[in-house]
């Protein structure tokens, strides 16, 4: 995914971006936390966090201008962190949250190695490696997207889904 920081301050994708139906990896942890800078986009991701939301449904939730939502939908489409489908004349979202829990988990290891929640996310790893009936490597590092995928889960979650 190419990012041009410069046009109006905004992150504007060019048009060598991927093609999300095909990409399978997560955007890296630099790119998910420039998608996450926006308070807009925050708000987005909460609104359509646990059901399909068309994007009337989400203007109307984050109180701004229709075209704004669609610039931000496009972002978080183009780092895979939401969902699209067509139904009607309508495209509803929802929010990836398998590829939001891989982030953050690659966030944790990279940044906070030491803290307590990855700590909790090494137990974690042990526990799931042992009820699958394989041996924990020695140093219990969580290193595929699959093993964050998982941790991450435990973790916590967006407040938008107890509503």
């Amino acid at each position: 995914m190419t990012i041009d920081t410069r046009a109006r301050g905004e992150y504007t994708y060019t048009s060598k971006a991927v093609n999300m139906k095909n990409r399978t990896r997560p955007p890296d942890s630099v790119t998910f936390a420039k998608v996450l800078a926006d308070p807009t986009r925050q708000q987005i991701m909460e609104c359509c966090c646990c059901e399909w939301r068309s994007v009337t449904q989400i203007v109307d939730t984050v109180k701004v201008s229709q075209p704004t939502v669609s610039h931000h939908l496009a972002v978080l489409r183009a780092a895979g962190l939401v969902e699209s489908k067509d139904k009607g004349k309508n495209t509803y979202y929802l929010l990836n949250q398998d590829r939001v829990a891989i982030c953050c988990g690659r966030l944790i290891a990279s940044f906070a190695p030491e803290s307590k929640a990855a700590e909790n996310l090494i137990k974690l790893n042990r526990f799931r490696l042992a009820a699958a009936g394989a041996a924990a490597p020695a140093t219990a590092a969580i290193t595929t997207d699959s093993q964050l995928w998982v941790l991450s889960r435990h973790v916590g979650s967006f407040p938008g889904c107890y509503k």
